[in-house]
Formats: C-alpha cells, sequence, structure tokens
C-alpha cells in the first residue's frame, strides 16, 4: 500500500514538472517504469528486516558555486553589470564621436582594428574558462567585437572603394567572423550575430539588385530567412536550438508586420498570413514539444489576430463589438494553451499513476 502511495505522488510530481516544462510526456513515463521496476527489484532482493540505514549526505546547493568551485555572482548583479557597462559605452562613444570626423581615415581604421581585435580576442580568452559568468562576458566581448568590426570594415572598405560596394563586403567579412565565431563556441550571441549580419547582407545586395527598397522587400527576406532558421533549428543543425527558434519566429512574425505595415491595399491579406503564421508555429510548439514557437505563436496570435479584425471590420462592424471579439479571441487562445500544456499532462500524468498503483495493489494481494 505504501509503494501505491508512493507512485501515485511521483505521478503528481512527475505531472507538476511536464505541467513547468521540466520533462517531457516521454520521460514522465520512462521514469514511472523505471522506478515501479527498481521498487520491485529491492523489495525482492533486500526484505525491509535486511534494509540497513544509509547515512545521509550534507547537500549543497547548485546555486551556490559554480562550475570552477567559487561562489558565483547572483544573476541580478551579473545584469547590473552589463546594464551599466552599456551606458558606459554609450556615454563613452558620445562623448567621442564628434571627434572621431577630425581625427582623420587612418586614425579611424586603427582605432576601430585596435578595439576589434582586442574584444574579439579576450572574448576567445574568456570563452574557454569554467566559470560561468566568465564564459557568458567572453561572449558578450565577442558579440561586442562582431558590432564592432562593422565600423572597422566599413571604414577599410569606405577608404579603397568609396562606393555601394562598400556597406556589402563590410556585412560579408563581419558575417564570416560571426560565422567562424559561432561554429567555434555554438552559443546565442554569436548566433544573433550570424543571423543579424547574414540577414542585413541579404536585404542591402537585394535591395540593390532589385531597386525596389522598401519595408515589403526586408519583411519577405525576413519571412525568408526565419522559415530557414526554423527548419535548420528543428534538426539541431543550428545550435542552441532554443536561440534559433527564438530568431526564427521572431523574424517570420516581425517580417509578416513589416510587409502589412507597407502594403495597404493588402493589409488585410497580410494580416491574415500573419495569423496563419502564429498558429502555425502554435501547432509546431505543440507537436514537437518546443517552449519557444509555442510561446511566441501564441504571442503572434495575440498581435496579429486583433489587427485583422479591426482592418478587416472597420467601417462594417461598431468599434465596442471588435474589442470584445478581440477580447474573446485572446481567452479562446489562452484557454487552449493551458488545456495543451498544463491540463492535459496532467491529466495523462494521473492516468498513468493510477494504473500503475493498481497493477501494484493487484501484485501485492496476489503475492500476499
Amino acid at each position: 500500500m505504501d509503494e501505491a502511495h508512493e507512485q501515485v505522488g511521483l505521478a503528481e510530481q512527475l505531472s507538476a514538472w511536464v505541467g513547468r516544462g521540466f520533462i517531457t510526456n516521454e520521460q514522465a513515463e520512462q521514469i514511472l517504469t523505471a522506478e515501479s521496476a527498481g521498487a520491485h527489484a529491492d523489495k525482492t532482493e533486500h526484505p525491509a528486516s535486511e534494509a540497513e540505514p544509509q547515512p545521509l549526505q550534507p547537500v549543497v546547493p547548485a546555486a551556490a558555486t559554480s562550475a570552477g568551485g567559487s561562489r558565483m555572482i547572483p544573476a541580478v548583479f551579473e545584469v547590473l553589470a552589463y546594464f551599466g557597462a552599456v551606458l558606459l559605452i554609450a556615454a563613452i562613444i558620445a562623448f567621442i564621436a564628434p571627434s572621431l570626423k577630425n581625427i582623420g581615415t587612418a586614425a579611424t581604421i586603427t582605432l576601430t582594428t585596435t578595439l576589434t581585435v582586442v574584444l574579439v580576442v579576450i572574448g576567445l580568452l574568456l570563452a574557454v574558462r569554467k566559470t560561468d559568468q566568465v564564459r557568458r562576458l567572453g561572449n558578450v566581448l565577442m558579440f561586442i567585437g562582431i558590432l564592432a568590426s562593422l565600423a572597422m570594415f566599413g571604414s577599410i572598405t569606405g577608404t579603397f572603394l568609396k562606393d555601394a560596394n562598400s556597406v556589402r563586403l563590410s556585412f560579408a567579412v563581419s558575417a564570416v567572423l560571426s560565422a567562424v565565431l559561432w561554429l567555434k563556441h555554438k552559443t546565442s550571441l554569436q548566433l544573433l550575430a550570424l543571423v543579424f549580419t547574414v540577414t542585413t547582407l541579404i536585404s542591402v545586395v537585394a535591395s540593390e539588385w532589385l531597386f525596389t527598397p522598401g519595408t515589403t522587400l526586408v519583411g519577405w527576406i525576413l519571412l525568408i530567412v526565419g522559415c530557414l532558421c526554423a527548419l535548420t533549428a528543428e534538426i539541431d543543425w543550428l545550435r542552441p536550438r532554443n536561440a534559433g527558434w527564438s530568431l526564427a519566429c521572431l523574424e517570420i512574425l516581425v517580417g509578416l508586420q513589416l510587409m502589412a505595415v507597407q502594403d495597404w491595399r493588402g493589409r488585410v491579406a497580410t494580416l491574415i498570413g500573419g495569423c496563419a503564421a502564429a498558429i502555425i508555429l502554435l501547432f509546431v510548439g505543440l507537436w514537437r514539444k518546443r517552449g519557444v514557437p509555442l510561446g511566441l505563436g501564441a504571442a503572434g496570435i495575440i498581435v496579429f489576430i486583433p489587427q485583422t479584425v479591426s482592418c478587416a471590420l472597420t467601417g462594417v462592424v461598431d468599434t465596442r463589438y471588435i474589442v470584445l471579439i478581440d477580447g474573446l479571441i485572446v481567452i479562446a487562445i489562452s484557454a487552449l494553451i493551458a488545456f495543451f500544456i498544463f491540463i492535459r499532462p496532467r491529466q495523462k500524468a494521473a492516468r498513468i499513476g493510477g494504473a500503475q498503483a493498481e497493477a501494484d495493489q493487484f501484485e501485492d494481494a496476489a503475492a500476499g
């Protein structure tokens, strides 16, 4: 009977973990099966009368120490430090920017090159350390170094080419640098830098070749690149996977929003496409058990559906009814997500736990 109660309690705990996204339903079932098998094996091999109490081992909280053994810096202080560093860099740039025009081209190239090399080299040295905070600092420095490389290559190519090719070449070289750093470390910031430089390079080249600059073209490019990022992230080629999915979802949704803003004549159709894309992301998240497309797909639905309803029904239906429809749609989407993410996994885990408990009771009765 005690084992049955323990199985029910374990099923409830696993259900809570599934609801929070810590584990999947398959993992919960495997844990229940393994625990049940282990309990029966222990009962057979080690009767209760022969069991010896095991001494308690001291538990060290995981958050107390880092991988290198030193005490970790609280996350809030780390975030505040980065925020202060951003403000400091912005202030320095604001002070020296007016003077850069007067120092000459050679001095500008020297300054940006030195800054890029120093940031990237220090970032590479710090990124291989054992402490998590130091590795994150190294990744941040490499990311800033990539941004600085845009200014460096822009100064160099602008001096020698003096035409539109300088912009393309500067983004191309920065994209290569981003790709090299991403292939070496596979971190979220390096992936962000890679996607940013590649997307910007494609936008610049497409605007010059097609002679159609504007937000519509940029929106199409974001949509296409976002779809490619989603596909490569799902097959685990674009890593980290969550970062790849985040960038993919944002590019898809932002691209469709830009197209809707620019194209007034086809705005309703574009907004309907945005709703469809958000719904697809939502169901992909439910199907593949991916939290990022699920959350951003739900956000896209909340963003696009009110715009679609308002744009399609403006002048036809009273604004108060439009707001009412929007509210009902948002509530329905929230209920759908709550059912699939929280309620349904808990019900399934409870059924699994109940069935396992009944099986244990039957075996105990048969053994007795």
